[in-house]
């Protein structure tokens, strides 16, 4: 495949997986993007980013598979943390000990690693982010 494949693999599932969840989108509605947001995007949302990878090589160049991190997170224009907290549980309980596949690959796991959180001031406007940074197995 193309060498790109794991990356468009673990996205499409990651994507997938997210916005399958009537609860997530109860909250969020169709507001799960992978790495930036539109501009007119409403809050609270999702977003989804990949932060490393490393190749696991078998013999010679086999590559058995590829170990990648992803920040997951809800995004809220909100003053605290419990503003987003359900959003970011609902997001872990779909994720964590997950997987599947696509047409581009297979997941073989989906762990939390850490958890995430980052609070931001705009324009005078509290942002707060809350998720984790998640494993994925992906061949």
């Amino acid at each position: 495949g193309a060498l790109v494949a794991e990356t468009v693999a673990a996205e499409k599932w990651m994507y997938s997986v997210l916005a399958a969840d009537t609860t997530l989108t109860g909250a969020v509605g169709t507001r799960i993007y992978a790495y930036t947001a539109p501009e007119s995007a409403a809050f609270p949302l999702v977003l989804f980013g990949q932060q490393s990878a490393t190749d696991l090589m078998g013999v010679g160049t086999y590559r058995i598979w590829t170990n990648m991190l992803y920040v997951v997170r809800v995004v809220g224009e909100t003053a605290s943390m419990a503003g987003v907290q359900t959003i970011a549980n609902r997001i872990d309980t779909v994720l964590h000990a997950a997987s599947g596949s696509n047409v581009d690959g297979i997941v073989y796991a989906c762990v939390r690693v850490q958890p995430f959180a980052l609070s931001e001031t705009i324009s005078g406007r509290q942002f707060r982010h809350l998720g984790g940074i998640y494993r994925l197995f992906v061949k």
